[in-house]
């Protein structure tokens, strides 16, 4: 149990931690940058409704999240390895929130025929699922946080 405290002490004092979301530099097929349109989704607009595909991740998650970095101290990992396992876990997490579009707001009727007429046919129910770009601009990141 001594060793386990002194190893979160000093993953404490290192201070890290793992931003998950879209990555840097991620574009659409045209060159527009994803990072807009997906924040427009996870907060809505006026004619859209909010669709937090990051938000309801991180709230169904961080308990599971907390535990698996927290075993993985635990089995002797050591910080970066641990929080970068834990990046990949939450960003898969986040990507099948998407896939499965578990929690968020269904799209119009008038939406999914003109996702089924563009040939969508597979993913016209589901919101935020078209051509799979944004779930691959889903990714993390582990940053130091100025520890000593």
């Amino acid at each position: 149990m001594e060793r386990l405290k002194e190893r979160m002490k000093r993953f404490m004092k290192q201070g890290e931690g793992v931003e998950v979301g879209i990555l840097s530099g991620s574009k659409w097929p045209d060159g527009q940058p994803i990072a807009p349109i997906a924040a427009l989704h996870e907060f809505g607009s006026e004619n859209m409704p909010a669709r937090p595909f990051l938000r309801n991740t991180l709230e169904a998650k961080k308990a599971d999240w907390s535990e698996y970095l927290a075993e993985n101290l635990r089995n002797g990992m050591e910080a970066p390895q641990a929080l970068n396992m834990l990046g990949e876990a939450a960003a898969l997490d986040v990507q099948e929130t998407l896939e499965t579009s578990r929690g968020l707001a269904p799209l119009k009727d008038e939406t999914i025929m003109e996702k089924a007429e563009l040939g969508f046919v597979s993913q016209a129910g589901k919101p935020l699922v078209r051509t799979g770009e944004l779930m691959k601009a889903i990714g993390y990141e582990v940053i130091p946080r100025g520890g000593e």
